[in-house]
């Protein structure tokens, strides 16, 4: 069992059913083999749009999660994570790396 395999196993006993990501994060592939669904974007601040979007259609009950790869992945999804926390919106986000 390596990090991402223990992390995935944490998210799955906090009821996280989907993970947005945008590739490359050894994350998405452990989640992916416990049942966790990977939604893969196209652009990295996508993914906390998506999981943002889950967080309020689910009325915050259920939280959601997202993964991009580190560097320039992180620096890219920065808006995202910016508008996520403006709107108090439950979202957590874990760069690659």
């Amino acid at each position: 069992m390596n990090g991402a395999d223990l992390i995935a196993a944490i998210l799955q006993r906090e009821g996280v059913e989907v993970l947005p990501a945008f590739p490359h994060s050894d994350l998405i592939e452990a989640a992916a083999k416990i049942g966790i669904r990977p939604i893969i974007v196209r652009q990295e601040r996508q993914a906390l749009h998506i999981a943002d979007g889950y967080t309020r259609a689910t009325g915050g009950r259920r939280n959601c999660v997202s993964t991009v790869q580190y560097g320039p992945g992180s620096e890219n999804a920065a808006g995202g994570v910016a508008q996520c926390f403006a709107d108090n919106s439950p979202v957590l986000h874990i760069p690659g790396g």
